[in-house]
């Protein structure tokens, strides 16, 4: 697996501590998000009933999105909260292969959002992360393509 680390912005990569437990807010870190991944925590939120192909350039495989409930809690065009986030299933035919988090971590855009993506071939782990961006700035809301199962 290549491995691409960039802790770039607003936070260095490391341990959140306590916050690798919780259900709603996804921890930073490529070692705490994988352990807060494997351990299902997103599961709790709300999530598509069938993984689909993507939106938009995406370079991802077909998918399945959940978000938290602070992503259900934006109204109209105004800016997600910080703490909304999404884990996207990335899958190769029926298998789990990966996972792409976004989390909005500070106010400011496109800066104040953690992005995260561990699949075969890579690991992206970072705020403002220029590989994220060069398809989530085109999303219609606030950095993010898909909201809602």
């Amino acid at each position: 697996m290549i491995r691409v680390l960039a802790c770039i912005g607003l936070v260095a990569c490391g341990t959140n501590g306590d916050r690798t437990n919780d259900p709603q807010i996804p921890p930073r870190g490529d070692r705490d998000l994988s352990a807060w991944l494997d351990a299902g925590y997103y599961l709790a939120w709300r999530c598509q009933p069938d993984r689909h192909m993507p939106q938009g350039p995406s370079p991802h495989p077909s998918a399945r999105i959940c978000s938290n409930e602070l992503i259900y809690a934006a109204s109209g065009d105004a800016p997600y909260a910080v703490g909304a986030a999404t884990v996207k299933e990335l899958y190769d035919g029926d298998a789990i292969t990966g996972f792409a988090v976004s989390h909005k971590v500070a106010a400011d855009s496109p800066g104040g959002w953690y992005w995260y993506e561990a699949n075969p071939a890579a690991v992206v782990d970072g705020t403002g992360a220029p590989v994220c961006l060069e398809c989530h700035v085109g999303a219609a809301h606030d950095y993010v393509w898909t909201m809602a199962p």
